[in-house]
Parts: structure tokens; sequence; C-alpha cells
């Protein structure tokens, strides 16, 4: 399921349409706790908080 979630809002933004949701704000946050901490383009410490698992 994450691989669907992260082509979904790879697509999005290659396309350049902007998402100012709550859902879309959700999928960035999901995409950069996917991302290793030293290349995160943003540092949310409540990231977490917003997906399911560890």
């Amino acid at each position: 399921m994450s691989k669907s979630i992260f082509t979904l809002a790879w697509k999005s933004n290659w396309t350049g349409a902007k998402d100012g949701t709550a859902q879309g704000v959700a999928k960035q946050r999901l995409i950069e706790t996917l991302s290793k901490s030293d290349e995160r383009i943003i540092n949310d410490p409540y990231a977490d908080r917003f997906v399911i698992g560890p």
C-alpha cells in the first residue's frame, strides 16, 4: 500500500498539481516519514502521528 501512496504523491507533484487539503498535507507527511532523516526536507516531529505502524 505504501508504494501506491508514494506513486500517487509523486505523480501529483510531477504534474504540478497542488493539494492544500488535510489529505494532501497528510500525504506529504507520509512521504517525509519514508525518507531517511538526513534527507528530509521538512522535519516534522509529529509526522509519526499521521501514519499507522512503528
